[in-house]
């Protein structure tokens, strides 16, 4: 990222920016940000920047690289998920924008109510400055304060200036022990959520009673059947397979010995097979396959079948079904309802309520997936008290 200062006159207004701006009867200074092709001028608007070996700077509204909404775009990105736009998702968002004519308050709600990237952002947040998971109340205040217009530093100040946080770095939490808050940690570097109860009181008696070492702690949490679930999702998600038992020991082992579950995604995220996925995916139909299966996995645990990927993939292509619609409808299915329920029968030793499957069922259709709803139920007072 460049910053340039640009001394902006009455001949320089022939570059197309964003918002217009009057001829001004005095030459004046302005300062321009640079972010790679992109240039926004604080006030003036955004254009888009060319090499002089393409022909010049030229930025006039017949240019085919040029796109007035880019930069807007962009700049959204920046203050909701705390980074730059792809071109997957200018291009998206543009055409949105172009189309169906769009608002900018419109793509900065969907990003910030639609993509799990904000959800998880948020989460670390709260894990970081708390040591625990956020609560959905708290979630749903702080994407309020985003979609109206907050940004993400904004979320982040406040978490770590609440006076949970500013008590938590007392270090005097009298309900949790010192052997505690360490294994609680290790459970949410491991497995990115809180240690319940009975985990906490399982490893302090190893600690207090058999002499374990935290090492020890850590190495029987990365090995269990939750951590395997979790990094066999991440292949599921990410390459499309279950993953091989050496690549299971290969990630099992960097956990163990320091590594965290986010490390795991990034890694296999920007292994030579996934990006060889990303780079043969280059039909649209196989596109929208890859991203009608990965709904199937977040919200029934499973791949679709021939049959799910034909059905959902003409619905968009024919009757120009979003993914959002998509969700929804496979959210809709008895199989969601009896997968809740035998979550519920599982940990709770009953079938789940209507309330209690409505809820859920809602919560998977907006973002969530079906392992989240697994943790919620397994980590509810009612299950903790039946165990």
């Amino acid at each position: 990222m460049k910053t340039s200062t640009i001394l902006l006159t009455g001949t320089l207004l022939s570059i197309s920016l964003i918002s217009a701006t009057p001829v001004l009867a005095q030459s004046q200074k302005i300062t321009c940000v640079r972010n790679q092709n992109i240039i926004n001028c604080p006030g003036y608007g955004s254009f888009r920047y060319r090499d002089n070996d393409n022909k010049g700077n030229n930025n006039n509204n017949n240019n085919n690289n040029y796109s007035r909404f880019d930069g807007e775009i962009n700049n959204t990105y920046v203050q909701v998920l705390g980074r730059n736009a792809n071109s997957d998702e200018l291009r998206n968002y543009s055409q949105k924008m172009n189309n169906q004519n769009w608002s900018l308050n419109q793509v900065r709600r969907d990003i910030a109510s639609n993509d799990q990237e904000f959800n998880k952002i948020i989460n670390r947040m709260y894990q970081e400055y708390l040591g625990r998971n956020i609560d959905s109340a708290r979630f749903q205040y702080f994407q309020n304060l985003v979609v109206n217009g907050e940004n993400i530093d904004f979320v982040r100040n406040a978490i770590a200036n609440s006076p949970e946080a500013r008590s938590r770095n007392n270090y005097d939490n009298i309900n949790n022990s010192r052997v505690e808050e360490k294994i609680n940690s290790i459970y949410l570097q491991v497995l990115g959520r809180n240690a319940n109860s009975s985990e906490l009181k399982n490893y302090t008696q190893k600690v207090d009673n058999q002499n374990w070492s935290f090492e020890q702690v850590r190495n029987d949490i990365a090995r269990n059947s939750e951590t395997n679930q979790a990094i066999t999702s991440i292949y599921q998600e990410i390459l499309g397979r279950n993953i091989d038992p050496a690549g299971l020991q290969y990630f099992q082992n960097l956990i163990v010995n320091g590594r965290n579950i986010d490390y795991v995604r990034n890694a296999v995220a920007n292994s030579p097979e996934a990006v060889n996925r990303r780079n043969n995916n280059s039909s649209n139909n196989t596109r929208v396959e890859d991203k009608i299966n990965n709904i199937y996995i977040q919200v029934l645990g499973r791949n679709a079948d021939s049959n799910d990927l034909k059905n959902y993939t003409q619905k968009i292509n024919d009757q120009n079904w979003s993914l959002v619609q998509v969700r929804r409808e496979v959210a809709s299915k008895p199989e969601l309802n009896q997968a809740i329920n035998k979550i519920y029968q599982e940990f709770l030793g009953r079938n789940a309520d209507e309330r209690g499957s409505e809820y859920f069922q809602n919560l998977v259709m907006n973002g969530q997936s079906i392992e989240f709803v697994r943790n919620s139920i397994y980590n509810s007072p009612e299950a903790r008290n039946r165990r």
